[in-house]
């Protein structure tokens, strides 16, 4: 058994190097046929950037990559019964934090991590510090005997400032090697802003990286469109804290941009359409919406039927799950409960596969975590949180989304450039 951990800013290789040094430990000690290893993942994005690393690696072929979520799931399925007599009760499949406290619980027994270590005798988990409480504890427990490889970045993390739990828990455990080298970009712009970011210091305008102040909508809404015109055909997204339901300043400007051209020493500019990737939230509220469910869980609703018209994303699922219950059960009537489960469930199983819309794209700065883009265009209302600490981590990880480019927009109420002077900005000379 040993823990080994890459840390290091963003795109500075950890998930590269966790791939090379899986590749060097089964070198170094082969599998059983029947051993595997798995890979694991905070969230589905990471997972998604770990599938595309190991399909490129030796190791391919012999890796099972998933949520830690869903290893969870799976871990708790095969020993409910164990878990009963620990006196813990079973969650169900969508407890997603009662699921993980479980299963931190049963690798507290020497023979379950026996039996999860013959199984998967090296474990892979990338974004390491966004683990916590149970999902803490699943590493602790497969430390006892599996070979660990980690990655982690105590300042990626944004679920909460501060010391981060798993980070601390590898200082005491791990061998820990510090990676310094930045690879995602060589523009010097963008390395200086996110180092200035990471140590609490003032922001500058240099090199590709690019801050403007915006007093209105339609001001965004040109800046957005220059820099979207400029990408020179390249990979270009918009990126902002929250959402448009959230921002009047982020709705607004979008449709500004997608209203009329802007013209700028005759040359035109737009106007562009933005996509926004639908999160969880609204994917399930638009499918609830069209079903009419009730808001009474113990509603029920004969024979539910969408309504004629487009599909929406995850429909179809819903729909067979709904003719399978009335074909092998014989059911008929449904509860909202019921329809609300088999609603969350076609869109895990949406979410689980990669995003593939074309065209231009617009996502919260969580939904970026753990992907990179040619270009991104930061978009930054006046609705953020107000900690400055949360402030820069939120900042960093959009700016550290860019490979080549990086625009950050700051609404500023009063058109004096002000915003640029405080956290996370803190600018010495407003642009």
């Amino acid at each position: 058994m040993s823990v080994h951990a890459f840390t290091g800013a963003a795109g500075t290789g950890k998930t590269k190097r966790l791939v090379e040094k899986l590749e060097g430990r089964l070198q170094e000690a082969a599998l059983l046929p029947e051993q595997r290893v798995v890979a694991l993942t905070r969230m589905h994005g990471s997972r998604f950037r770990m599938i595309e690393r190991l399909a490129e690696s030796a190791a391919r072929r012999i890796v099972d990559c998933m949520t830690l979520d869903r290893f969870a799931w799976e871990l708790v399925s095969r020993w409910r019964s164990r878990l009963r007599e620990l006196g813990h009760a079973a969650p169900t499949e969508f407890e997603y934090d009662a699921t993980c406290d479980a299963a931190a619980q049963l690798l507290t027994e020497p023979a379950i991590v026996a039996w999860v270590h013959h199984r998967f005798p090296v474990v892979v988990i990338d974004e390491f510090q966004d683990c916590r409480t149970g999902r803490l504890g699943i590493a602790q427990g497969l430390s006892a005997k599996a070979d660990l490889l980690v990655a982690a970045d105590a300042f990626q993390d944004l679920s909460e400032t501060g010391q981060s739990p798993a980070v601390d828990w590898l200082d005491t455990v791990a061998h820990v090697e510090n990676l310094t080298t930045v690879h995602r970009t060589s523009d010097g712009g963008l390395l200086q802003a996110a180092l200035a970011l990471r140590s609490g210091n003032p922001v500058a305008n240099g090199g590709n990286a690019k801050f403007f102040a915006a007093h209105n909508p339609n001001v965004a809404a040109a800046f957005l469109a220059r820099g979207i015109a400029w990408s020179g055909g390249k990979e270009v997204v918009v990126i902002s804290p929250t959402t448009e339901e959230k921002s009047p300043f982020v709705r607004d400007t979008f449709k500004r941009l997608a209203a009329k051209p802007f013209e700028k020493d005759g040359k035109k500019y737009g106007p562009y359409t933005v996509h926004w990737e639908r999160s969880r939230e609204n994917l399930e509220g638009d499918l609830c919406e069209r079903l009419q469910l009730a808001d009474d869980d113990d509603a029920t609703v004969p024979a539910p039927a969408f309504p004629s018209g487009a599909t929406l994303p995850g429909q179809r699922d819903v729909e067979q799950w709904v003719e399978r219950q009335r074909r092998v059960c014989g059911q008929t009537v449904f509860s909202s409960a019921e329809l609300r489960a088999a609603v969350h469930r076609s869109v895990q199983l949406l979410r689980a596969q990669p995003y593939r819309r074309s065209g231009l794209r617009a996502m919260t700065i969580h939904q970026a975590k753990n992907r990179e883009f040619d270009n991104v265009l930061v978009l930054w209302p006046v609705q953020v949180p107000s900690d400055p600490e949360a402030q820069r981590r939120l900042l960093y990880n959009a700016l550290t989304r860019a490979k080549n480019l990086a625009t950050v927009i700051v609404q500023d109420p009063v058109p004096a450039k002000s915003r640029l002077k405080v956290s996370p900005f803190s600018m010495v000379s407003a642009p």
